[in-house]
């Protein structure tokens, strides 16, 4: 079974759009950290059980 073509793809180089609006919207988002209530709330934890009945509470203060 051949997992990759013999013609070698050359890489497309394209230029970075840094003063249209689209982009400067999208990377003027920062980034940050969220703590574990977050995201259990998000259901993106990996320690929270899929099963459990507790039911997460969050609170002002919880940013992370």
């Amino acid at each position: 079974m051949t997992f990759r073509a013999p013609d070698v793809i050359e890489k497309e180089e394209w230029a970075i759009p840094k003063k249209d609006d689209w982009y400067v919207k999208l990377t003027a988002t920062p980034n940050r950290l969220f703590g574990e209530n977050v995201l259990v709330a998000a259901r993106m934890s990996d320690q929270w059980l899929p099963e459990s009945n507790e039911v997460p509470v969050l609170k002002f203060q919880d940013r992370g």
